[in-house]
């Protein structure tokens, strides 16, 4: 019995209950508070109306951006290779709350004109992500080092981006470093006795069987990158390749570790 709950909860990870839990609960109050701001434009309260309108739509949309992407890339990740991370920028926060302003007023006043404004700019964050994944499809970078280097030296390496395409060229990109991560907080469950009463120098437990526990196990900090600039290359053909040269300094000897590259885009909002 005790290998068969191991099994059950051997795939379970804790922060992704956590958000999805989160995820319905603040779905709900969403939908509560639009249900509650359509009753009180009915009664004629409008600036309750407002209120709560206001209140649903900055709560889906914090749902949306913090909970959302998540579980999404927890599932693609498992089945494809690509990874996808979107950031949000200045600008972006900008266009977010203009969007939600918009919105409730769309809402309040039910204009159509509004709700058109709001469904092209919905629409054009979705053409934003679409475009940016299809800038970035089918590209390979490669990267290489001289031959000899020393410690305490400049040495030129050069990056080459290859664009495995044959109609679409590559718009505003970018490599840049992965980001650095501290060390991560995982719950495992590991094999434990289960004592009662609890055992202690003057006394001997009564009951003792083997058990299962969850512990928290924080992973090691990797190390940090080598290369840790950002190289621009605004436009490369389709089928071509650019390159660029980029110093690294290595003050010590011994062995470092890069843990990968990124490629980042701000296209088509980026030129």
């Amino acid at each position: 019995m005790r290998e068969t709950f191991k099994e059950i909860f051997e795939g379970v990870e804790r922060e992704a209950w956590v958000r999805f839990i989160i995820a319905v609960i603040g779905l709900a109050l969403a939908f509560g508070a639009a249900l509650l701001s359509t009753a009180f434009s009915e009664a004629g309260n409008m600036l309750a109306s407002v209120a709560f309108a206001s209140f649903a739509l900055i709560l889906a949309v914090v749902v949306g951006i913090t909970t959302v992407p998540y579980l999404a890339k927890r599932v693609i990740a498992s089945r494809v290779r690509e990874v996808l991370d979107y950031d949000i920028t200045k600008e972006g926060v900008f266009y977010i709350i203009l969007t939600l302003v918009i919105g409730v007023a769309a809402l309040n006043t039910g204009n159509n004109l509004l709700f058109l404004v709001v469904a092209a700019m919905l629409a054009a964050v979705l053409v934003s992500g679409i475009a940016s994944w299809l800038n970035l499809k089918n590209v390979e970078l490669e990267v290489v080092l001289p031959g000899q280097v020393f410690a305490g030296r400049h040495v030129a390496a050069r990056l080459n981006l290859h664009v495995r395409r044959r109609l679409l060229p590559l718009f505003s990109a970018s490599v840049v470093a992965p980001k650095e991560k501290k060390g991560k907080v995982k719950w495992v469950w590991r094999r434990a006795m289960f004592e009662f009463p609890k055992r202690t120098p003057e006394r001997k437990s009564w009951i003792r069987w083997p058990d299962i526990a969850l512990e928290r196990v924080t992973q090691a900090t990797p190390p940090p990158n080598i290369f840790k600039e950002r190289v621009y290359f605004p436009y490369i053909p389709a089928d071509e390749s650019g390159h660029a040269d980029v110093d690294i300094l290595f003050e010590k000897r011994g062995r470092f570790v890069q843990n990968g590259f990124g490629l980042s885009t701000r296209f088509p909002f980026d030129g």
